[in-house]
């Protein structure tokens, strides 16, 4: 996999937190992290989905979705998503490590 270049801009929802936004492209990589379990870095998959300026208020435009079952809702449909101009809604239900997601398309 490719390795995403930086700034990382996780998706750092609260409990409840939502976003709603449109994706105009994505990428698919790796990056690395580290952790207090993990001081010498982990390298974890990342789908990036870059949003058009007017959906986020700052630099950079995207966000770094890290979430294994988020991800595994949203990668199989972001072509769709993009080629329909659609809206996502991500929800966050819960805290990490077993915080869950809801994906809405519209």
């Amino acid at each position: 996999m490719t390795v995403l270049p930086e700034p990382m801009e996780l998706l750092d929802l609260p409990d409840s937190g939502v976003l709603t936004t449109r994706v105009v492209r994505f990428e698919e990589g790796e990056v690395t992290i580290n952790t207090q379990k993990v001081p010498t870095g982990k390298v974890i998959a990342v789908t990036r989905i870059h949003v058009p300026e007017q959906d986020k208020a700052h630099f950079p435009y995207y966000y770094d979705v890290t979430s294994k079952t988020l991800r595994a809702q949203l990668v199989p449909l972001l072509p769709g998503i993009i080629a329909r101009g659609a809206r996502i809604t991500v929800t966050k239900h819960g805290v990490a490590p077993a915080a869950r997601f809801t994906l809405e398309v519209s």
